[in-house]
């Protein structure tokens, strides 16, 4: 009887510490920017001009910069598979220099975003707006996924109706379920 209880704990233990068995599991690939240039992500803008995106494994950030004579909406991005009805957290790191305030009507500058429309959140779910030129600050938005099987999640400068110019670094992004 204590051999077997021994052995139902180890095992209770063990899917504690197997990947992709726990509800706080990063679900972002290449999260902190270690593998490859960067493996995972993708990068996009409004406008092709003026954006330039870099990478440093050293630092373990990626970075855009925004011409500031060509305002634009840039981002790095990734699709994940979420569950639907669940709720989760998008979170990072996030540093800017020299964003500009815009007169577009969303003026958020360096954030964390989702690209697709969610239930409570609408077209617009993003991180608190970083603008001007601050050091590293931890940010991170909660949402429902409503139906969907999958999210793209975004580093970005800049926003939908939100054109922007300067600088932003980001590190160690997660997206997570909560329970």
């Amino acid at each position: 009887m204590m051999i077997c209880r021994g052995v139902a704990v180890a095992t209770f233990l063990a899917l504690l510490v197997v990947p992709g068995t726990n509800a706080h599991d990063n679900l972002v690939e290449n999260p902190k920017f270690e593998i490859g240039v960067p493996t995972g992500w993708a990068t996009s803008s409004f406008r092709a001009e003026g954006v330039e995106y870099a990478w440093s494994q050293a630092q373990k950030t990626v970075s855009i910069h925004i011409d500031p004579h060509s305002p634009n909406d840039a981002r790095w991005q990734q699709v994940v598979v979420v569950k639907p009805n669940s709720r989760y957290r998008l979170s990072g790191w996030v540093r800017v220099q020299k964003i500009t305030p815009t007169i577009d009507s969303l003026d958020v500058g360096g954030n964390l975003s989702v690209l697709e429309p969610l239930p409570e959140l609408g077209s617009f779910t993003h991180t608190e707006p970083m603008l001007g030129s601050q050091g590293w600050r931890y940010r991170q938005v909660e949402f429902d996924t409503g139906e969907r099987t999958w999210l793209t999640i975004a580093l970005r400068l800049g926003m939908y109706s939100g054109q922007t110019t300067g600088s932003a670094w980001f590190r160690s992004v997660q997206l997570t379920e909560l329970e």
